[in-house]
């Protein structure tokens, strides 16, 4: 695995979406079900590196002639969420990752990726959804990586530039809902490139609104 190495529990970055992550945690438990609580585990620091630096990779491996967009969740198996396991766990790994991911419909099948007993991240099976509503991180292009909690983006890695958080004081709102607009509206072909030239035109069209919004 230290060959496609990118992401480091010690980044700042890293670190910084590892305290947003249980920050939104704690100011959100009480509005959810018990049975949804006692199911979201929250990944370390490592677990975040390890999920993304596998899932960039992933994103830039074609099987069957074309790149795949994986999409997981950090969390284990949960009898109240539907959910398909298999038989025997796969370690995670880019190559395994994208095989996973251009067997399934991505836009709404998630691989569910757990700490086995020594630490190791492997992924148990694939769901519909993220099933505890925790962490969950999706592919939209080559090397473009989302990071969503409770459905909600709270960053956003792009290939050569420095990464988004968009819980921080004075995020990129705007950004944010150009881009859910885009996913409900266009899902089957949605480019993160569209998001840029929808906020260059409003930007260009109402300043004052925009400057306001961000």
């Amino acid at each position: 695995m230290s060959a496609y190495k990118i992401f480091s529990p010690d980044d700042d970055a890293i670190k910084r979406l590892h305290e947003l992550i249980v920050e939104n945690f704690h100011a959100t438990i009480n509005d959810l079900a018990e049975s949804t609580r006692l199911a979201i585990l929250l990944p370390s620091a490592n677990n975040l590196a390890q999920i993304l630096t596998t899932t960039f990779w992933a994103s830039l491996i074609k099987e069957e002639g074309r790149l795949t967009r994986p999409c997981v969740f950090f969390g284990a198996p949960h009898a109240n969420f539907p959910q398909w396991t298999f038989q025997h766990k796969i370690p995670l790994a880019p190559g395994s990752l994208a095989k996973l991911a251009s067997g399934t419909d991505t836009e709404c099948c998630y691989v569910g990726i757990e700490s086995d007993n020594d630490g190791h991240l492997v992924m148990w099976g694939i769901s519909p959804e993220p099933i505890t509503r925790g962490v969950s991180v999706q592919a939209i292009g080559p090397g473009y990586v989302l990071v969503k909690q409770q459905y909600q983006t709270i960053a956003i890695f792009k290939p050569d530039q420095e990464p988004i958080l968009l819980n921080e004081q004075g995020s990129l709102s705007a950004r944010v809902l150009a881009q859910g607009f885009l996913q409900r509206k266009f899902s089957g072909d949605f480019r993160w490139e569209h998001v840029d030239v929808l906020l260059h035109i409003a930007k260009t069209m109402a300043p004052a609104a925009w400057e306001a919004r961000c």
